[in-house]
């Protein structure tokens, strides 16, 4: 019996891009590999959101597919909260894996430490890795700790040296986007894929409501409220000057929910609800009931070279998207997804002007659905990582 350590943060039912991302691909190398391989999912207790920690076992088996979630202390999504539930998350794995025996790992990393924990696991037992690259850490953390502050010059260099290590040693590297493809140049032999983001086949299956004749136009955003996104500058300026024509729906929560919550009240905003994150299921229907679907980032370097998750699942319904933001998102947004207005992030000027003159229609977008089905996705992505299996018997 061979054995794959498959280590990832976050895993269902918690939501986030890495949850999504990782729940259906854990199940689908589990089917292709057959009873030969056992994949064992090292994973954390629901731990994205405060206000969302639904119940979940921390032992599951499905066949060949064991899922182990640890338990995380408590944190509200900060740069030291993060280090210390990653602490934790090492402590638990190091101590699950003492006595196992694997023949490959699996890392999927945003925040590149799982990437980087992946990679200890692999050099000390000289076993092949597979890295699963959802973001460039080393801009990343630019961004998280700008200047020179104690913390940055001290810890940066490590980090760069992590990274460096890391990918040097990896049997094989996917990135989520093409934007990243160039961040590997300095790696010329390193074997490297592009599998992205997907959509999920319960998406697929929603069915919407005709079009609404309504007098006010709903716009949902459905996501996390973090520095990331900068919904506290967005939002309050365009809902105002948009008040009586257009209500605003934001579905989430993440650590810059006060701040959106404060700037709305400052602003005396009428036409902006916030409610708490709810099951992705349900999102289905919070989004068909909408009349266009937001998405916006802020201007960080680091943004320049991602896609957004949630552009694959808005883009199966039939809705106008409005994407807030910049460098190869906005290019992948225009060559991809028809009828979307792509503006730059923070831009309330263009935005307003968009939503006041630009007669609504709807479109369903069937060339994006077929090639960006997750299950396909999954299902290439799960032989690839078979095939580094395979390929060090």
């Amino acid at each position: 019996m061979r054995r794959i350590l498959f280590l990832t943060f976050y895993f269902e039912p918690d939501l986030c891009a890495g949850s999504f991302r990782n729940s259906p691909l854990a199940s689908e190398l589990a089917r292709q590999a057959g009873d030969g391989v056992e994949v064992d999912v090292l994973t954390t207790l629901p731990n994205r959101y405060a206000s969302f920690r639904p119940d979940a076992p921390e032992e599951e088996v499905r066949g060949n597919l064991r899922i182990r979630r640890l338990r995380m202390p408590l944190h509200e999504g900060g740069f030291l909260d993060q280090a210390r539930a990653f602490l934790a998350f090492d402590r638990g794995v190091g101590a699950f894996i003492e006595d196992r025996e694997y023949d490959m790992i699996y890392a999927s990393t945003s925040r590149f430490f799982t990437g980087h924990l992946g990679y200890r696991i692999a050099s000390e037992r000289r076993l092949p890795l597979y890295l699963d690259l959802r973001d460039i850490f080393t801009e990343k953390m630019q961004d998280m700790l700008p200047g020179r502050t104690v913390l940055r010059v001290t810890l940066f260099p490590f980090v760069q040296r992590m990274e460096r290590r890391t990918l040097e040693y990896a049997s094989h590297v996917n990135v989520i986007s093409e934007g990243f493809l160039d961040h590997l140049e300095p790696y010329p032999r390193l074997s490297t894929s592009v599998f992205t983001h997907g959509i999920d086949a319960f998406f697929l299956d929603a069915k919407a409501p005709a079009e609404s004749q309504r007098d006010v136009r709903v716009v949902v955003y459905a996501g996390n409220i973090g520095r990331g996104q900068s919904l506290d500058l967005i939002l309050p300026p365009t809902a105002k000057a948009l008040e009586g024509r257009f209500r605003f729906v934001v579905v989430g929560d993440g650590s810059t929910r006060p701040r959106l919550e404060a700037a709305l009240g400052q602003a005396n905003v009428t036409n902006v609800e916030v409610r708490d994150p709810v099951p992705r299921r349900q999102l289905v229907d919070v989004y068909a009931a909408a009349d266009y679907l937001l998405i916006h980032q802020n201007d960080a370097p680091s943004r320049e070279r991602d896609t957004p998750s949630k552009v694959f699942e808005l883009a199966a319904f039939d809705k106008p998207i409005l994407a807030g933001v910049g460098g190869f998102s906005a290019r992948f947004i225009r060559h991809n997804v028809s009828n979307s207005f792509v503006f730059a992030p923070g831009d309330v000027e263009g935005l307003v002007r968009y939503l006041s003159t630009t007669p609504y229609t709807l479109e369903r977008r069937d060339t994006f659905i077929r090639r960006f089905r997750r299950d396909e996705i999954n299902r290439r992505m799960a032989a690839s990582i078979l095939n580094v299996l395979g390929a060090e018997r």
